[in-house]
């Protein structure tokens, strides 16, 4: 089971089958937490806040409270203030904010073994490319974290910022990313940029490198082809000069066809939101 997948649906039971696969370590998508920090704890206190910052600006990840980081599963007592506390520790030291796309999507108890006591399981989401990236502030720390092999690391200087966030670094679980960007392709002006056009471009090198194991992402390939291909229209017709035809339609010929065409794009759009978050274990 891929790992996303796993901790959306994760329980007492498969949490144990899941820690007892030897070759599971702590990585880049996940991290064990034995406890909140306390408020006072300013060493750990600003570990989490950049492991929050590395997960947002890379590719996401998972914070498993109530293991310890030798995998050794605690538990911690109920508790309905988790996320609040949570919040307060970090939420006003990562700028620019997080904007409360993290969640807590899991809170189950260890029934079996640690009657009473808790697993509570955060989900940090890459952020959106428009807001990365993120600053830990704490303590007058001030730098961009990063999330590599098993730990964050800091950007010390201008070449590594532009080598980590403007070369080709794309995520197949950028959801959020994803949703914003098509959102505003199904608008009648959408006009790409550079960080746009260098998405689309990765997202097809991604699907067409897939596609070459899974047929399944050549379909995929093809329905955003369409989508490229339908704004391409709508922009020509934005732009007569680009279709010289367009100026024989009236002003209101022209903008019926273009909404008919716009709304032939929202329906392949969201043929391709569904279907790509289906093929990557989000279920909607």
């Amino acid at each position: 089971m891929k790992l996303p997948i796993l901790f959306f649906e994760l329980n007492e039971d498969k949490l144990y089958q899941w820690l007892s696969d030897p070759s599971e370590t702590e990585g880049w998508e996940y991290d064990f937490k034995e406890n909140l920090p306390h408020k006072s704890d300013k060493g750990n206190k600003l570990h989490l806040i950049a492991t929050f910052c590395a997960f947002s600006n890379t590719h996401g990840g998972f914070l498993l409270y109530g293991i310890d980081k030798n995998r050794v599963v605690k538990g911690l007592p109920l508790d309905g203030d988790f996320k609040k506390k949570l919040n307060d520790l970090v939420g006003k030291y990562i700028r620019p904010p997080l904007q409360n796309n993290w969640d807590l999507i899991r809170q189950f108890e260890l029934a079996n073994k640690f009657p009473g006591q808790y697993i509570y399981v955060v989900h940090i989401p890459e952020s959106v490319i428009y807001h990365k990236p993120h600053v830990c502030t704490y303590e007058g720390d001030n730098r961009i974290y990063r999330r590599g092999n098993t730990s964050n690391f800091s950007l010390d200087d201008g070449r590594d910022i532009r080598s980590e966030f403007f070369d080709k670094r794309f995520s197949p679980y950028c959801f959020e990313t994803l949703d914003k960007l098509f959102d505003e392709m199904k608008k009648v002006g959408f006009a790409k940029g550079y960080i746009e056009t260098l998405f689309l471009l990765e997202l097809k090198q991604y699907l067409k490198g897939r596609g070459e194991k899974e047929a399944s992402f050549l379909g995929l390939l093809a329905i955003l082809d369409s989508i490229i291909e339908k704004i391409k229209t709508i922009a020509e017709m934005n732009d007569p000069q680009k279709n010289a035809s367009w100026d024989e339609l009236s002003t209101t010929g022209a903008d019926v066809e273009k909404e008919k065409v716009n709304e032939e794009l929202k329906v392949i759009i969201d043929k391709f939101i569904k279907e790509y978050k289906e093929m990557h274990g989000l279920k909607i």
